[in-house]
This record gives C-alpha cells, sequence and structure tokens, in this order.
C-alpha cells in the first residue's frame, strides 16, 4: 500500500497544478496511509499521558499554595503514576524503534556512524 501512495505523491506533484490544488489531494493522498505512519498519532498519546502525569501534582501543587489539606484519592494518584510509567515505555520504544530501523547517513544503522570498520586484506 505504501508503494502506490508514493506514486500517487509523485503522480500529484507531476501533474502541473497549481499548488493550493496540489495541497489539497496530497492532504487526501496522506490519508490514505497507514495509522502506524501517522506522526500525529505519536504525539496525542505523547500529549495524553503528559496532561493526566502532570495533573496530579499540579492540582496537589495549587492546593498546597492555598494552604488547603492535600487529600489526594489513590486512584488519582495510581493513574497519574501509570500513565508516566506509559509514558516512559512509549517514549522509550520509540527512540529504541528510531535507532534501530532508521539508516544512519552510511546506510548503517543510526548511530553506527562512528564505528570504524578495520579494512579486510
Amino acid at each position: 500500500m505504501t508503494k502506490e501512495v508514493t506514486a500517487l505523491y509523485e503522480l500529484v506533484l507531476r501533474s502541473g497544478r497549481p499548488v493550493c490544488e496540489q495541497k489539497k489531494l496530497l492532504n487526501e493522498v496522506r490519508k490514505l496511509l497507514p495509522a502506524e505512519g501517522n506522526r500525529w498519532n505519536f504525539r496525542y498519546v505523547i500529549f495524553t499521558l503528559a496532561l493526566v502525569a502532570l495533573s496530579v501534582p499540579v492540582v496537589a501543587g495549587v492546593l498546597l499554595c492555598r494552604g488547603k489539606e492535600i487529600d489526594l484519592p489513590e486512584g488519582l494518584l495510581a493513574l497519574a503514576s501509570t500513565a508516566v510509567g506509559a509514558l516512559a515505555a512509549f517514549v522509550s520504544q520509540a527512540v529504541h524503534k528510531r535507532d534501530t530501523d532508521e539508516p544512519g547517513p552510511s546506510g548503517g544503522p543510526a548511530g553506527a556512524e562512528h564505528l570504524v570498520v578495520p579494512p579486510q586484506s
């Protein structure tokens, strides 16, 4: 499917249509890609988990500044700590996938540019 979408991208770019029409068509073609290829899915998950993880300390800080007693339900604390764990797992998985899947500038795995391979005789 990705090859067909790439071919559609090239077809739209070579069509000679006005730029505004090309942008609209490219946006429609982009929607044909699978969900895991959409960079915004990653961002939505990160933003949501960060919001949940940061909400409890922010609420506790506001209550503390107002001089009120902090009595947060255990379920809310568990939800925030689970969000922190999920955020860490999601980010580390994405970084690991990026480091192993994308080729580096030399054509090898990313991060392997500093490796020196001895010449074979």
